[in-house]
């Protein structure tokens, strides 16, 4: 196979990869004591349909298209609502999840699936509602209160 083509299949796979993670990675044991998973699963499944539903008002209406003159990137609508859900992870996830979100983008713009402004629209256009998701889900659960440093002493406030 050539470099493109390995590059056009791996472009086509990152998505379904990463998704397995997310819905596989909460089941081991240190991230399951941190989640409610039940919230967390919900929480991705509305991210991703949110996505979805993004690219069919946007292939009914042509919003996107007549007014910026761009096209909406169902790739990175998806790839966001995805990487969300590993943010979620811990903050390794999170630093990562912005690595491979840049390496993502720059192999779309590279492939010629979409440019720049298209992707970066996208993004911005659903990374608020995808925010405000996790905001509502609350799907961390809440830590345990702080050691008190002397333990016979008052309770802190």
């Amino acid at each position: 196979m050539t470099l493109n083509g390995d590059l056009d299949l791996f472009s086509h796979t990152i998505n379904p990869m990463l998704g397995l993670l997310a819905l596989l990675v909460p089941l081991k044991g240190s991230h399951r004591t941190r989640l409610i998973l039940p919230r967390y699963y919900a929480a991705t499944l509305s991210g991703v349909a949110l996505a979805y539903a993004w690219m069919y008002f946007e292939r009914k209406y042509q919003w996107w298209e007549h007014v910026w003159g761009v096209t909406f990137s169902t790739h990175a609508a998806v790839h966001v609502a995805i990487l969300s859900a590993l943010c979620q992870l811990g903050s390794r996830w999170r630093g990562s999840s912005i690595l491979i979100g840049c390496a993502y983008s720059i192999l779309m713009v590279y492939r010629h699936y979409h440019a720049p402004s298209d992707i970066a629209l996208t993004a911005a256009a659903l990374l608020p509602e995808v925010m405000l998701v996790w905001w509502l889900a609350q799907a961390h659960r809440a830590r345990a209160p702080a050691i008190q440093a002397h333990a016979g002493g008052p309770p802190a406030d």
